[in-house]
């Protein structure tokens, strides 16, 4: 049998990757390979305008999923928190921008 191993990088700094990320502007659409800090520098920075834009569906794939965060935790650290979360189904986009924002390592 043979095992076939995929290492994925961070784009920005070389480290191991923990995610994937597609962005998209005007005619260009990109996927970052980032690892957990890089994904949550670029989600804060990102914060203002993913929270006024308007989410558009992406077929079968969650934006949780899509960001590859972890819904489980998303969920426990907002009851954390005391906000409202459902135990299933869709996390809201203000509820995802808080979550990463909150999850950024201080500049």
């Amino acid at each position: 049998m043979e095992k076939i191993n995929i290492e994925r990088f961070d784009d920005l700094d070389g480290s191991p990757a923990t995610k994937t990320v597609t962005l998209a502007l005007d005619d260009t659409t990109v996927k970052l390979d980032l690892n957990d800090a890089n994904g949550a520098k670029l989600t804060k920075l990102l914060a203002l305008w993913l929270e006024k834009g308007t989410p558009v569906k992406t077929g079968s794939v969650s934006a949780v999923k899509a960001a590859g965060l972890d819904a489980t935790a998303i969920r426990a650290w907002a009851q954390a928190k005391g906000l409202q979360v459902s135990d299933r189904g869709r996390i809201s986009t203000e509820l995802l921008v808080a979550y990463t924002a909150d999850q950024a390592p201080a500049s």
